[in-house]
């Protein structure tokens, strides 16, 4: 009679059979799992790939751990979301036949500079210099660049810098850049820079129905010091503004409504070569 005895040793070792006596055929194998990683490694960000490697089809073999928001841990390519900044281990566990074997391998994970914030579009009127709206990188440093239109800039490095020499009538881009690090790349984003003349219409329609309800004059707002003077056909003056803000509902400093007509209106400010004079038609 012969017996045979399966008996599972350190990993790496032969296969063998051998006489014990007469009765006894041993066969040594080695069944431990031996799970290989990839390298140590680093990322940008919190968000990193988690791979083993070798011919093992990515099927449910073992289990990631570590600190972090592992998406598949049962799987042998993963991805994870870390806790924090800074190196983290992470470690495969293999188990076969209540046979376990481990790999781990240290991320390192790198804050990036930001999210890169270079303000709004623009629209100016009659400005020849206005002031830029970038936020300030956490980690890095960002500077300005004109890539469209005839422009300058007072200090590049400075993401609330002025931008200056502009033209009615222009158009420029400009692109607020933010540097990269040792494992994080180059970012930027764009904005567009409008100068245009202001337009001041000939009409208006105050009857509350949300269109069309106040008399604006297109940069009005942007416009230092000015002034607007509303006058009936007969040369009596109905309202006037300083600092005018696009508000007047076609009404009386009472609060009455002024009658369907037609007016007259003159509007100057400081950089304006010459007042605006022209009429208004109000109907409701």
């Amino acid at each position: 009679m012969f017996f045979i005895l399966a008996y599972s040793v350190k990993p790496v070792i032969f296969s063998q059979k051998f006489a014990l006596g007469a009765d006894f055929i041993v066969i040594v194998k080695d069944i431990k799992p031996n799970p290989k990683l990839m390298d140590d490694f680093s990322v940008c960000g919190k968000v990193a790939k988690l791979k083993v490697l070798g011919d093992i089809n990515n099927q449910k073999v073992g289990t990631w751990t570590g600190a972090g928001d592992i998406k598949n841990p049962d799987k042998t390519i993963t991805s994870v979301e870390a806790d924090k900044y800074g190196t983290i281990p992470f470690t495969y566990t293999q188990n076969v036949k209540g046979c376990k074997g481990a790999a781990t391998v240290n991320v390192s994970f790198h804050e990036k500079p930001s999210p890169v914030d270079a303000g709004k579009d623009i629209v100016v009127y009659k400005q020849n210099e206005i002031k830029l709206d970038a936020s300030q990188p956490k980690i890095s440093n960002g500077y300005w660049s004109v890539t469209e239109g005839d422009a300058s800039l007072a200090n590049p490095n400075n993401p609330k810098t002025r931008l200056l020499d502009l033209k009615p009538g222009e158009k420029y881009k400009l692109k607020w850049t933010v540097e990269g690090t040792k494992y994080c790349p180059e970012q930027f984003k764009e904005i567009n820079v409008s100068v245009s003349d202001v337009f001041a219409p000939t009409g208006f329609s105050p009857n509350g129905d949300g269109k069309n309800d106040y008399f604006k004059i297109s940069g009005a707002d942007f416009m230092k010091n000015n002034k607007l003077i509303v006058f009936d056909k007969y040369g009596k003056v109905v309202v006037k503004f300083t600092n005018y803000k696009n508000t007047w509902d076609g009404t009386y400093p009472d609060g009455t409504e002024v009658p369907e007509d037609t007016y007259y209106y003159v509007f100057e400010g400081d950089d304006l070569d010459k007042p605006i004079k022209n009429y208004l038609i109000i109907k409701r």
